[in-house]
């Protein structure tokens, strides 16, 4: 049980001395027990008086740390005070954390500050004091050099209402600590908790303060500048000073994607990328017109890994910069020591918002300077003359070109003159009739004709009313302009033509990618109208994988590099085509305005290249073949011979006759399939006559019908009449055609719903052309480059030998003719047969 507490003064003197009078005269264990009494109150005395100078200690202690509004002092002053006032080994704080837990940041022993790492009898206790709340009391393993092998340990929360601020801990005695040391340590925490509560509030306060300083510093930083650069400049070194980053970047919206046009620190290696919207976490966020937190870039879904990579990103917050138009970009901040957090979003946002309203100020200023600069220079270098002329026709302004209308002879200066007198150099009263007495006088647009008696030259003159009086007058020479006019309408005439006439298709964007013109030859390529493309972004005619990094080279251009780059499109009937492209900048007045480029179709030749690749690769591979069957044939005639002699004789019993007969059938096997490769190799010599090339289309077809119809395929036969015959052999041909339907065949066998071949013929000028056509799956892209290479089957294994294509495509090729196929994975698969039209040869050349 804890000692009861005792207030108020020892007993005076003279009643001891009159108590030890009284025990003369009492019984001995009266004296004994008046001893007891004696010594209890001696220690309660004792007690009282240590009780009140803790309850001293505890008031300066109460007021030193009231009067200190610094956290990092109050929890020393705290740590030192306890260690004092309660015996112990040592005396540990530990600050609780944001995310729930407690961290040692002072730890007391002998007299002195040690390291946290130090303090490991504590921290058991500590952990309980988190999980429940409550006061801990545990026995914990001694640190190094103690005598004992476990040390008692005392450890109490600092709460405020149900928050806990902090944890106190003492340990290292012998014995548990008493009820005494406890009610210490509480009122100890309790002062220091609610002592670290205001130094918080003065802390955050006085962080709120600087804050808004700075902020306030930052508009009137914005607000004092009106340039774009120095905006962004400005705002990108107060983020990351004011969120205690390492980078910072602003990222404005051009189109579909984010340009990232200024960088601080380490987010300079992005600056200027491109990042797709729809690609990023942030871009979907700025959409949403919300602020992204991230400390873990590496584990966010949708981080945009370049930017991320290059910028070595792990933390960031960005915020989107709205303007009542919506969201026109972002801000961002990025990587420091610790976690971002709510607060911090909170006054990044404020800092977006102003940021956002100082572009926008900015982006109107840079209009409206260019748009003063553009009409100054327009006004001095515009073609005709120019003048600016008050309520009397008197000038007060005028262009360049209006004094070149004046003559070599004039040296004085026209301001100050009457624009008749200056022009004509004749005066004329200024009247409603006249063009400057219309705009003047009538505030109606004056126009009219004037001329030179001394130049023989004709100007035409127009006058619009000035807002501020006076008139605003320009002044053409007809003649010239005519001329000129003439000029320009042949000159784009010839431009016209020739760029309508050309092979090559050619195109103009603007700097938006967006088409301004096309010529008929893109027309066709594409399968499109012009007023149907123009306006258009070019990207839409791109595949959707190939978009991003054609929108990057065409960025390169319009930066002013010439580009040549290969383009897949697809034309309005879905064909895919290839082009080669050349695209460059198109340059106005020295700046980028848009970009020229020029298409060649080059399908058809990578075609004819892939062909003559096949051809090459087939007939090496023919040699190769045709001499290893050459060379097979030899010792399996033999095999053969001596197997059929043995067929012969008498056999010795059942085993031996079956071993002979195996012998014999595979061996007649292998003589099939060298005969396969010798029929691959072409080294069986052709038998060519004259040819009907529907007959053998149609002898083909009657060999395949049967299995055709039991297999409920529909069968559908378009041959062209009175096809010229031609010089080839009709049972290689047949042979060509039945592997066709046979292989259309088996696409169809696990075809659902309806299945269906056609077979056409027809006359292409001095070729004749036939294709099989089936409505089955189609062939996948990655096989179509290799399905006539030999020994290349898409089918299960037993099925096929990969070698029918190959055959057929040699076969094909040794009568001058080409085998191709086009096919679309889902649509089917056409295979076409185009063969010359040969003559028979005649007796003189046979």
């Amino acid at each position: 049980m804890s000692e009861p507490i005792i207030t108020g003064a020892a007993p005076e003197l003279p009643l001891d001395l009159r108590l030890r009078d009284l025990l003369r005269d009492l019984p001995k264990a009266q004296a004994v027990l008046v001893d007891d009494l004696l010594r209890d109150r001696d220690r309660l005395v004792a007690l009282a008086e240590r009780r009140a100078e803790r309850l001293q200690r505890l008031a300066e202690v109460s007021a030193t740390l009231s009067r200190s509004l610094d956290q990092d002092d109050i929890e020393r002053e705290l740590v030192r005070q306890a260690a004092h006032m309660i015996p112990s080994e040592g005396v540990v704080f530990a600050r609780a954390l944001p995310s729930g837990g407690v961290t040692v940041t002072l730890h007391w022993r002998d007299g002195a500050e040690r390291g946290g790492e130090s303090a490991l009898p504590a921290l058991s206790a500590l952990d309980e004091v988190v999980r429940t709340g409550r006061t801990s009391r545990a026995a914990a393993p001694a640190t190094a050099g103690s005598t004992n092998a476990f040390v008692h340990v005392l450890a109490v929360p600092l709460m405020v209402g149900y928050k806990l601020v902090g944890i106190l801990a003492a340990y290292g005695r012998q014995s548990p600590f008493a009820s005494e040391d406890e009610e210490l340590l509480h009122t100890l925490g309790s002062t220091a908790a609610t002592a670290q509560v205001n130094a918080a509030l003065f802390a955050e306060s006085l962080h709120e303060k600087r804050q808004s300083e700075a902020l306030a510093a930052l508009a009137g930083a914005l607000g004092s500048s009106l340039r774009l650069a120095d905006v962004l400049r400005l705002s990108l070194r107060h983020s990351a000073a004011l969120l205690g980053a390492d980078g910072a970047a602003v990222a404005l919206r051009r189109g579909e994607y984010l340009h990232i046009v200024a960088t601080e620190g380490s987010a300079d290696p992005v600056q200027g990328f491109y990042v797709p919207i729809a690609e990023s976490a942030s871009g979907l966020a700025m959409l949403a017109g919300r602020t992204l937190i991230v400390n873990d870039a590496a584990g966010l879904a949708g981080a945009y890994e370049r930017t991320r990579s290059t910028a070595q990103i792990e933390k960031t917050i960005s915020a989107p910069l709205l303007t009542p138009e919506g969201p026109i970009g972002l801000l961002s901040v990025l990587n420091r020591a610790t976690d971002f957090t709510e607060a911090d979003a909170r006054v990044l946002e404020r800092l977006a918002a102003q940021l956002a309203l100082a572009v926008v100020s900015a982006r109107l200023y840079e209009e409206a300077s260019e748009a003063t600069r553009e009409l100054s220079a327009a006004f001095d270098a515009i073609a005709g003359g120019m003048a600016v002329v008050d309520g009397e026709g008197f000038i007060i302004r005028h262009n360049a070109r209006l004094s070149s209308y004046t003559g070599p002879g004039q040296v004085a200066p026209l301001l100050g003159r009457q624009l008749y007198d200056a022009l004509l150099r004749e005066s004329r009263a200024v009247g409603p009739s006249d063009p400057l007495g219309a705009a003047i006088q009538r505030g109606e647009v004056g126009r009219g004709t004037v001329r030179q008696a001394w130049s023989n030259r004709t100007f035409e003159i127009v006058a619009s009313p000035h807002p501020g009086g006076g008139a605003v007058v320009t002044v053409e020479d007809v003649t010239a302009s005519r001329a000129r006019d003439d000029a320009l309408e042949r000159a784009e005439a010839r431009y016209s033509r020739l760029v309508e006439a050309a092979e090559d298709a050619i195109c103009t964007l603007d700097l938006e990618g967006n088409f301004t013109s096309v010529n008929r030859s893109l027309e066709r390529a594409l399968g499109r109208k012009r007023a149907t493309m123009i306006g258009m972004p070019f990207v839409e005619l791109l595949p959707v994988d190939e978009r991003a990094e054609k929108w990057q080279m065409f960025v390169a251009t319009i930066a002013g590099d010439r580009q040549r780059l290969e383009l897949r499109y697809r034309t309005a009937s879905g064909d895919i085509r290839i082009s080669t492209v050349i695209s460059a900048p198109v340059y106005e007045r020295g700046r980028v305005s848009g970009v020229l480029a020029i298409f060649r179709d080059v399908t058809d030749e990578r075609s004819l290249m892939e062909q003559a690749v096949r051809r090459e690769k087939l007939a090496a591979l023919g040699e190769l073949v045709g001499g290893v069957a050459h060379e097979v044939n030899s010792p399996l005639t033999s095999i053969l011979a001596f197997a059929q002699m043995l067929q012969s004789a008498p056999p010795r019993d059942d085993h031996s006759r079956k071993a002979v007969n195996t012998i014999v059938n595979e061996a007649q096997r292998a003589a099939r399939i060298v005969g396969k490769f010798l029929t691959f190799a072409r080294q069986q010599p052709s038998d060519k006559m004259r040819t009907d090339i529907n007959q053998v289309l149609l002898d083909a077809i009657e060999l395949r019908r049967y299995p055709l119809r039991m297999q409920q395929i529909d069968l559908d036969v378009e041959l062209e009449e009175k096809l010229p015959a031609t010089w080839a052999d009709p049972f290689q041909l047949q042979q060509v055609f039945i592997n066709l339907l046979n292989n259309a065949e088996q696409a169809l066998v696990s075809q659902a719903g309806k299945r269906r071949i056609v077979v056409r013929s027809e006359l292409r000028g001095t070729e004749i052309a036939t294709s099989v056509t089936d409505s089955g799956p189609g062939i996948a892209p990655e096989h179509l480059p290799h399905i006539f290479n030999p020994f290349y089957t898409t089918k299960a294994r037993g099925v096929g030998t990969g070698l029918g294509l190959s055959i057929s495509f040699g076969i094909v090729r040794e009568h001058g003719g080409v085998l191709r196929v086009h096919s679309e994975q889902g649509q089917g698969a056409v295979f076409e047969v185009s063969l010359p039209i040969v003559a028979p040869p005649t007796a003189s050349n046979s």
